[in-house]
């Protein structure tokens, strides 16, 4: 099974985009994940908008695949190296043998100081309550936050810490991942 899913995570991050792709993969002890984002401008407020893909798995042989779209821009004038986003995203998968879909609104913020501009500091948050989970699954919650450096114009390399809580019915939640990580990040 993990062959086929990590086939089709290699299949999505192969997609050509006119516009760029990322390529986010990210691991620690126990769980991996694969994020691929398509980057397409259109006539929108924000500087640009993004379709992507991800895939997680840990050592307890929980996965979850994801699918999603944001947009995501400069804060504002008034608050150089600021850069915001709000989105929506697809999970589903299966978390302590449950089965689990969510329907996850999104946010992310991204802070990069002026005098350091190749540094950055980063916060993701996922959530979706009962009304937009289901399956087995009664909630949704992630939270990710990162620091990361820019090695080169086109990759990033970082730490970071995500908590990645999913409600089931029967029991309270099940934690799927909650530990720091190291990454990298692509961008062609």
């Amino acid at each position: 099974m993990y062959r086929r899913l990590i086939g089709i995570a290699v299949a999505v991050c192969t997609m050509q985009s006119a516009m760029g792709q990322d390529l986010d993969i990210n691991l620690n002890g126990d769980t991996v994940l694969f994020q691929y984002g398509a980057r397409v401008k259109g006539p929108t407020h924000f500087n640009k908008g993004e379709v992507n893909a991800s895939a997680l798995f840990n050592s307890s042989d929980d996965y979850l695949l994801g699918a999603g779209a944001r947009v995501s821009g400069a804060a504002g004038t008034g608050s150089p190296g600021l850069d915001v986003g709000v989105g929506a995203k697809l999970f589903g998968g299966s978390v302590d043998s449950q089965g689990v879909i969510a329907l996850t609104l999104n946010g992310l913020a991204r802070y990069s100081p002026p005098p350091l501009p190749r540094l950055g500091i980063r916060g993701d948050l996922y959530y979706a309550p009962d009304i937009v989970t289901f399956v087995d699954g009664t909630s949704y919650f992630q939270g990710e936050v990162r620091v990361e450096y820019e090695v080169l114009p086109e990759s990033f390399v970082y730490v970071g810490y995500r908590r990645l809580r999913i409600g089931l019915k029967g029991r309270s939640t099940a934690t799927v991942d909650s530990r720091a990580h190291i990454g990298i990040q692509m961008h062609f």
